[in-house]
């Protein structure tokens, strides 16, 4: 990557996030708690009220692959943030199983049940 990714864009004083829901993209502050994003999105992304809000993000210590955020970091990885990927998960549906080791002990992905579902536009 060319630039620096891990800097946030401002616009005087506000923290510019920019926000992929599907094929949809909106630019909005970046809010403190993940309570407040939440609310962000959707109040600009239909999203159904009994649905999981899913965020995910590209961080630099990672490679910049692509990850699920857990809420509880939310306002500790904010600062870093320029850009963010949502779903939206139905009740009861996970991601995937938890994790099954392998009769040699190692670790093997377990195969995912549902996939989340990709937002569309308003």
């Amino acid at each position: 990557m060319g630039s620096d990714q891990s800097r946030p864009v401002t616009a005087g004083d506000v923290h510019l996030l920019r926000v992929h829901a599907g094929d949809y993209e909106v630019v909005t502050s970046a809010p403190e708690t993940f309570e407040e994003l939440d609310a962000s999105v959707r109040r600009l992304v239909y999203i159904a009220e009994d649905h999981q809000l899913v965020v995910s993000a590209k961080l630099k210590c990672y490679g910049w692959k692509l990850m699920d955020i857990d809420p509880d970091l939310w306002s500790a990885l904010k600062p870093q943030l320029r850009e963010v990927w949502v779903t939206a998960r139905p009740p009861g549906v996970k991601e995937s199983s938890p994790p099954k080791y392998a009769e040699s002990g190692q670790l093997t992905p377990a195969p995912i049940e549902t996939p989340a579902i990709e937002l569309g536009k308003v």
